[in-house]
């Protein structure tokens, strides 16, 4: 091609006349693309006869737009090496191109083949033609998917009419089910009140070895170790056997702790009322937290499953109080009813857990509470909570006991 030389006022006429060539195309084009009711085909085939016209030499332009596999051209495209292109991508797997080409040799007016402009037109057509594709491409989905769903919708209609007579005949043996459901949790409950005991019972022997044997045994071997150390003071192997004393009363005070935990002895040997002003004295000598118990009524005597239970739940609220509530004093109430028996655990901590409406909800810090109140109420007792943030909390366990002779 040979350049042509425009200059002054033909040269800017020319530039506008180029420039009204192509927003008229984008203009022509958003005008094919929004027409409703014509396949992507016919679409596709209009665009590419009326891109043509926009180029510089439009008389010998023409238009190849290509797309899933189909191809759309306007009047005697052929191939040419005077041609521009860009791709389509609307969607994955689903590509294609527009492309523009002179089928002969031109010179161009101003520079060329094919303008800057040209370059710019042909990207914003694309754009245009993506955005209209991927809606082509997201009304197919759009239907198959209604397709599919009234299928599955027809399909569930016959699987909820099915079920629906399946559950006519299963409830005329709900009733006989429901009663066999009742029998297996009564049964499950004293097997797990069976098992409890038990489990009390073989902890109560292991901490009573412990004790018996382990501990008493530690025990006569600090003393002996004192007397050594009296005998030997001059032997050279006072730090030594102080050193042995020392493991051994921290080994003492291991077992202790160990005993306590796994079965709380004193409950036994002393009663419940003793047995909490002792559980204080354990706590102010290892928590330094000072609880106060008080006692209100004429104390009964408990059986030995619910003894150990109200100790254990006494003493589970006072490790709730320390480590969660970070409590430094603590009450203990214990008022003796006519027919119930009423602990109230009150702290001045930080509180814990959450209270709506009176009822607890539990979370995984407090666990261990919750674990608690089922274990009230598998007794037929009930226990309630009240706390609120940096207010302390207030645990009320109210349970039913026989009369008795005083205990």
């Amino acid at each position: 091609m040979k350049s042509v030389q425009i200059n002054g006022k033909d040269r800017l006429r020319w530039q506008l006349g180029e420039r009204v060539k192509e927003l008229t195309a984008l203009h022509r084009t958003a005008l094919i693309l929004n027409r409703t009711g014509r396949s992507p085909d016919h679409t596709l085939k209009s665009l590419a006869q009326s891109i043509a016209r926009a180029w510089q030499f439009s008389e010998v332009a023409a238009v190849k737009i290509t797309w899933a596999g189909k191809s759309y051209a306007s009047k005697g495209y052929k191939k040419s090496k005077w041609s521009q292109r860009a791709d389509i991508k609307a969607a994955p797997g689903q590509v294609g191109a527009i492309e523009v080409c002179y089928l002969k040799a031109r010179p161009p007016a101003y520079r060329g083949p094919f303008l800057k402009e040209e370059v710019l037109l042909l990207n914003s057509l694309t754009v245009m033609v993506k955005t209209y594709l991927q809606n082509v491409v997201y009304q197919e989905h759009q239907a198959k998917a209604k397709a599919v769903l009234e299928w599955q919708i027809r399909k569930r209609t016959r699987d909820l009419t099915k079920a629906n007579t399946d559950l006519r005949r299963e409830l005329a043996l709900g009733r006989r089910r429901e009663r066999q459901i009742k029998t297996y949790q009564e049964q499950l409950k004293s097997l797990a009140e069976k098992l409890s005991t038990a489990e009390e019972r073989e902890r109560r022997e292991i901490a009573t070895d412990l004790h018996d044997h382990i501990g008493q045994g530690l025990a006569m071997i600090k003393l002996k170790l004192q007397t050594l150390q009296g005998q030997n003071a001059n032997s050279g192997l006072g730090r030594e056997i102080e050193e042995i004393k020392e493991l051994s009363q921290q080994a003492i005070k291991y077992i202790r702790g160990l005993i306590f935990e796994l079965s709380p002895l004193v409950v036994y040997e002393l009663g419940f009322g003793a047995a909490l002003q002792w559980l204080a004295d354990h706590y102010w000598q290892k928590y330094k937290m000072r609880v106060v118990i008080r006692t209100a009524g004429r104390s009964r005597a408990l059986g030995e499953d619910l003894r150990i239970l109200l100790f254990k739940s006494v003493q589970e609220l006072l490790i709730n109080s320390v480590k969660h509530g970070r409590a430094t004093r603590a009450e203990v109430a214990v008022r003796w009813l006519p027919r119930r028996l009423e602990i109230r655990v009150r702290d001045h901590g930080t509180g814990f857990g959450r209270v709506t409406n009176g009822e607890f909800q539990p979370d995984l810090k407090s666990f261990g509470l919750f674990n608690l109140k089922e274990r009230i109420v598998q007794y037929g007792g009930q226990l309630t909570v009240n706390s609120r943030p940096g207010q302390g909390a207030l645990v009320t366990i109210s349970i039913a006991t026989k009369a008795g002779v005083k205990g």
